[in-house]
């Protein structure tokens, strides 16, 4: 698909992007001047506040501060919140591009044609006297770029020592802020390019490097972090290489690296919902430019940065209570197993640092990470109610849960089973005793409910810290069959000894003592029932989830985000309501979504839906929405799968789907035309048995290792 822009584009946030799971691009700009926007996922400044390493700064302070109530809240916050406020941990922006139209000033009547083919990963420029292409390299960490026309090219560093900058969408700290020296420029025939110095021993390197070509120039742009010893006239020599193969060549294996990869899944919706398909496809391609093996998952913005002259919305960073978690909801469904990979490799690289956590903050043994973190795994507080839950840590083992799962691979398995026994081991030693005799966290919040008030710890369990547990203690119960099975007895001895979900006539409530009463942007109290999936649609469990879908709509959207719209969908999806999933899901793209396709949080066009209506930029909505359309398509667990358990009923007249995943490591296809099933294929890894219920009644296969069958 093509994204084109024939006017200028006004906003770094509506840019063309482009990205290699290292470098990120967006371009923009007006016809006669524009940016191309370069960042990294891996360039951050780490420095810390002196206070995280303050004996107080632990697991049992918190815990008493936390009961204190009003009285220990000033405490609470200077130990736990403040940290925050520093401009630092953060990702910083790394450089940009300036491309100046030459010669005359354009008449108001030119314009210049942005350009994004997806399918390509390459962007185009057109004015009325040239034309610029360029992509970031499928198999390299730097980028390439070709011009014919009059443009003058340069290389600028961010402002990290000019005037501050003007922001007010959320808090967000000026560049200034960071008190970098002023970069070291260096150059010569070759181009041009800069080192910035972090720290005394962290810096980074970027450049801008060109070739002339028979009527044209060539050019090749990186960044690079710097290890000690490292100058950036290294990064201008691997550019200067790279330029010795020309454009075209070096174009020919990132298309087949694209090719194959648009290749492994595939969604075909009616044509009156192309939009959503539109969208599906715009956040597979986000996907992928932000996620490759050997690079850093995607933190809030992926590989692209705020190039407005402050840090970015929420300091780029980690947040484990939603945001990284979703980013990698549809990858594994979707069969992108590199990209699902890149997050769960991350997690088994943070092993120590989760330890260290653990240990450190909680006094316990096993893997805990913060909720909120910098690239290394370590704490960045803020609304330290959630930040330093550990209630946050079931999700993450959610990740390699589903890798196994998703996969049926026997290192999978052995992943999964050791870190979410390490992360059980490091929970069940914080769990204490309620009144009922059943274990529950000491103190428990559900994210975000009254914010970071006295409020947000509740009286007793909520149903968000009770439903990780349950879901944590149940899979590992299950797992030990198959990796321990001499622990099986004891994981289904704390599994009894869990509290149960709390629930009324209303749903699912926030814990014992509190229903959800009024609109609220996260359905923390809801995990239960997605992503954990712990509440099967039938019998008591669907009369349980009809209830909190209802109870959601009582209250309205009003105070709803992007992301809040995609987590409905899902639910709509698991309670076979396609019609709600559907609306769901055009509602985030006509109100949430940029025209470049980001998901910008708030209803910035003002259209009614929510009282947010900034626009900061964060990427995990847009997986959650393509993971709500996967639950609509094909749902599954252990032996069965739901083919199109979801239809809105305009879908009925065509629509299918191609290699998505299934529980077993199954791969499965499917074509629906006029309300009949026209296709089910299943591919099977290993021996399986299966029953597939479809719109026509259940079929059962029994399929070979390597079989793909049709039924």
């Amino acid at each position: 698909m093509k994204l084109t822009f024939r006017q200028e584009i006004p906003r770094w946030d509506e840019g063309l992007p482009l990205g290699n799971g290292a470098l990120g691009a967006l371009v923009w700009g007006r016809a006669d001047t524009f940016r191309i926007s370069l960042g990294r996922g891996d360039l951050w400044d780490l420095r810390r506040a002196e206070s995280l390493s303050s004996p107080s700064f632990n697991y049992a302070e918190y815990v008493r501060l936390a009961k204190a109530g009003e009285a220990g809240k000033a405490a609470f916050d200077e130990l736990f919140d403040a940290p925050y406020n520093l401009p630092y941990p953060t990702r910083i922006p790394a450089a940009a591009l300036r491309v100046v139209r030459g010669g005359q000033i354009p008449a108001p009547s030119e314009t210049s044609e942005f350009t994004l083919d997806t399918r390509r990963a390459e962007a185009e420029v057109r004015t009325p006297t040239g034309a610029l292409r360029l992509f970031l390299g499928a198999g390299e960490k730097i980028g390439r770029m070709r011009a014919e026309g009059d443009f003058e090219i340069s290389l600028l560093p961010p402002p990290y020592a000019g005037a501050d900058a003007e922001y007010g969408e959320v808090n967000r700290h000026p560049l200034t802020s960071l008190g970098y020296p002023p970069c070291r420029i260096f150059g010569g025939a070759w181009g041009q390019g800069f080192e910035q110095r972090i720290s005394d021993t962290e810096g980074y390197a970027a450049a801008l490097a060109f070739a002339e070509r028979e009527g044209r120039r060539e050019y090749a742009f990186g960044v690079r972090p710097l290890n000690p010893g490292e100058r950036g006239e290294d990064l201008a020599a691997e550019l200067v290489g790279a330029l010795e193969t020309e454009y075209e060549e070096a174009l020919a294996p990132h298309l087949l690296w694209w090719e194959n990869y648009f290749s492994e899944s595939g969604v075909c919706l009616p044509e009156e919902d192309g939009d959503l398909l539109r969208q599906h496809e715009l956040n597979e391609y986000f996907l992928a430019c932000c996620s490759r093996r050997g690079c850093p998952p995607m933190t809030l913005q992926g590989v692209w940065l705020a190039d407005d002259g402050a840090l970015p919305p929420w300091k780029g960073d980690y947040h484990l209570d939603l945001n990284l978690q979703y980013s990698y909801a549809s990858a594994f469904l979707f069969n992108h197993l590199e990209q699902g990979e890149c997050y769960t490799d991350f997690l088994l690289s943070l092993r120590d640092a989760a330890r260290a956590h653990a240990r450190g903050f909680f006094g316990a043994d096993g893997y805990i990470l913060p909720g909120v973190m910098d690239i290394a795994g370590r704490p960045m507080t803020g609304w330290g109610q959630y930040s330093l839950s550990p209630g946050n840590q079931p999700w993450n083992c959610l990740g390699l849960d589903e890798r196994w799962r998703y996969t049926g691979e026997e290192g999978a398995l052995r992943d999964a089973y050791e870190y979410l026994s390490g992360s059980g081991r490091a929970l069940l030693s914080l769990l204490v005793p309620d009144k009922e005799g059943k274990l529950v966290f000491p103190v428990s919040t559900s994210p975000e409910f009254h914010d970071d008030t006295v409020r947000a710890f509740f009286r007793t369990q909520t149903n968000y810290d009770g439903a990780g547990l349950l879901y944590l203690f149940s899979r590992l119960a299950d797992l030990s069959r198959l990796a321990a099975p001499e622990e099986e007895k004891e994981w289904r001895s704390v599994l009894d000894r869990l509290a149960p979900l709390s629930a009324d006539e209303t749903g699912f409530m926030l814990d014992k003592e509190e229903r959800y009463s009024e609109s609220h942007r996260h359905f923390s109290h809801l995990m239960g029932i997605y992503p954990y999936k712990i509440v099967p649609y039938r019998g008591e469990g669907a009369a349980a989830i009809d209830a909190s879908i209802a109870r959601l709509e009582q209250f309205g959207t009003g105070m709803w985000v992007g992301f809040s719209f995609c987590w409905a969908a899902a639910l709509y999806a698991l309670a076979k309501n396609g019609e709600g999933a559907r609306y769901m899901l055009k509602i985030f793209r006509d109100c949430f979504v940029s025209p470049n396709g980001f998901h910008l949080n708030g209803d910035f066009r003002k259209r009614g839906v929510s009282s947010f209506h900034y626009r900061p930029f964060t990427l995990e909505a847009n997986m959650l929405f393509s993971a709500a359309l996967g639950e609509m398509l094909l749902q599954s667990e252990p032996g069965r799968l739901r083919v199109f358990p979801a239809l809105p009923e305009s879908w009925k007249k065509k629509v299918s789907f191609s290699n998505l995943r299934a529980d077993g490591g199954l791969l499965v296809s499917a074509a629906m035309e006029e309300g009949r099933m026209q296709k089910l294929a299943v591919y099977s890894s290993r021996p399986s048995k299966i029953e597939a219920e479809t719109p026509e009644g259940t079929l059962r296969a029994t399929l070979s290792a390597g079989e793909n069958r049709l039924i």
